[in-house]
């Protein structure tokens, strides 16, 4: 494994672009996906964003929308998340008041990007997730013909660039 550790990290991160790419093209309004410090050298294993000025119902419908397309994403004030200061108390850790963190955690999503993934499942990953961010913040079109949400989303696959992780 650490043999071609080097191939495997450029694999991650190339792929980790396609994501960010796709997500900031479609719901660019709606997702923000932090940017890495020039200092540092990422492995695009997990993606962290979240969504903007997202209420809790939007939190809500976000995370559900993701779940019915097949994309289960973690929030990060989910009482199972170690990222979450909350979920420590159970260890016996201070207990402060963190409004900002807290406020800032309540639309941030974490998501593991699995190393067996093909490139066209992160692009179907990616465009699920800008969907359900559309459809839960500015609502959805539904299809009266067929009675079904009608994902328009103006992308193909061919205009996916592979380009490095940002």
């Amino acid at each position: 494994l650490i043999q071609n550790l080097p191939e495997r990290v450029d694999r991650y991160n190339e792929r980790y672009a396609i994501v960010v790419w796709t997500l900031l093209s479609l719901a660019g309004n709606h997702i923000v996906v932090p940017e890495q410090l020039p200092c540092v050298e990422g492995v695009g294993d997990h993606l962290n964003f979240y969504l903007r000025d997202a209420t809790p119902d939007q939190n809500r419908r976000f995370s559900d929308a993701c779940t019915e397309g097949g994309v289960p994403v973690s929030h990060f004030c989910s009482p199972v998340n170690a990222r979450w200061h909350v979920n420590w108390r159970k260890y016996g850790s201070p207990t402060y008041d963190l409004p900002e963190t807290d406020a800032l955690l309540a639309s941030a999503y974490d998501l593991k990007l699995p190393p067996h993934f093909e490139e066209s499942d992160f692009l179907h990953l990616a465009m699920v997730i800008a969907y359900a961010a559309k459809q839960s913040v500015i609502g959805s079109t539904l299809d009266a013909a067929k009675g079904r949400v009608k994902p328009t989303l103006g992308i193909s696959e061919a205009k996916v660039p592979h380009a490095p992780m940002v």
